[in-house]
């Protein structure tokens, strides 16, 4: 096995992302419900098999728009198996003590729900991998993509690749990959910007998924807060954010945005007025258009297999077996039926 990596491991997507291990929206369909809760399962095993960086404490959701009836988002997801309930702020205190919500507020208290330490997580396996044998190109882009002699033939600013198959697993460049053979893969990535901390005394247990902003706290002590809304639509934005940036251009422009965010979450969480932030970036979440996964071969391409994701750290360890069990067995697994690329590219 070999892998292509544009720049190293968890320097994207996986190394940006706010982590969050959850089960999904109301709003979303019943099957993918049902994807994300075996998800959430595997995590729990990879916890107790490995050496994982996974925080398990629940989260907390609550929204300032009126019309987020959480009544209804808890009804519809006990319904489908979630251990969820609604609490008061009064009842807040019990679980999360350093957070603070107006006293009138309903939250959505998702017991199972956890936070993964996602850049450490990915590099871990990679070295796990290595280790086992595969071998790593980095930094390789591709630029390339062509069927020869039964397989393909993978272009890379580092040289040829031959491989009787190709697995596509490169987040927001997995769409520019598939048209490379004329395939589509329609995406609609959005930007998120993510704070760490330096590592902190323990200030919160959940997940906490407020107005603006959601924060957690890792094992190591560091905390994440990541920006729920997208970017300004200013004029500058949609050219700077063309060639989709991992980081700001300067650090000045860095801390203004970071100071932004920062500050509504400590609205939220006054404990953090002494936090010290250690790193700022912009991850960028692939999102089919369609809002769920790609996954599996492409069936005008059999040498070509999909694994692009959304949610990506939720989905990770369960999509990471089952495509290895289609891949090496030659199956097609019924939970995933209905991600196929062919949804997007059909005969």
């Amino acid at each position: 096995m070999t892998v292509i990596e544009a720049s190293g491991p968890a320097s994207r997507a996986s190394g940006h992302s706010f982590a969050w291990i959850n089960g999904g929206e109301a709003g979303q369909p019943e099957h993918y419900h049902q994807l994300r809760a075996h998800a959430m399962a595997e995590h729990r095993l990879m916890s107790h098999q490995l050496d994982w960086p996974v925080r398990w404490g629940g989260s907390l959701e609550w929204q300032a728009d009126p019309a987020f009836d959480v009544g209804d988002q808890v009804r519809i997801m006990q319904q489908r198996g979630a251990e969820v309930r609604s609490i008061t702020a009064t009842a807040l205190k019990q679980i999360e003590p350093e957070l603070i919500v107006p006293a009138a507020t309903q939250l959505i208290f998702a017991e199972r729900d956890g936070a993964l330490d996602a850049g450490a997580a990915t590099r871990r396996l990679f070295e796990s991998s290595l280790q086992m044998g595969a071998k790593a190109m980095m930094p390789a882009r591709v630029n390339g993509l062509q069927a020869h002699a039964g397989g393909y033939v993978v272009s890379t600013d580092m040289g040829p690749v031959e491989a009787e198959l190709v697995v596509v697993a490169a987040g927001v460049g997995s769409s520019a990959i598939a048209r490379m053979v004329g395939m589509e893969l329609p995406q609609r990535p959005t930007p998120g910007l993510i704070l760490v901390t330096k590592p902190t005394a323990p200030t919160l247990r959940t997940v906490v998924y407020g107005p603006g902003v959601h924060i957690h706290q890792q094992n190591d002590g560091r905390i994440v807060i990541g920006e729920k809304g997208g970017p300004p639509e200013t004029h500058p934005h949609p050219q700077a954010l063309a060639p989709k940036p991992g980081a700001f251009p300067d650090s000045a422009l860095a801390s203004v945005h970071a100071a932004r965010v920062l500050k509504m979450a400590k609205q939220q969480v006054p404990a953090l007025a002494e936090a010290e932030l250690e790193h700022i970036g912009i991850g960028w979440r692939p999102l089919p258009t369609d809002g769920l996964p790609v996954v599996g071969r492409a069936h005008a391409h059999p040498g070509l297999y999909f694994a692009v994701m959304h949610s990506g750290i939720t989905l990770a360890p369960l999509i990471g077996r089952l495509a290895a069990t289609e891949i090496l067995d030659g199956v097609e697994v019924d939970l995933l039926s209905h991600y196929r690329p062919e949804r997007f590219n059909p005969l």
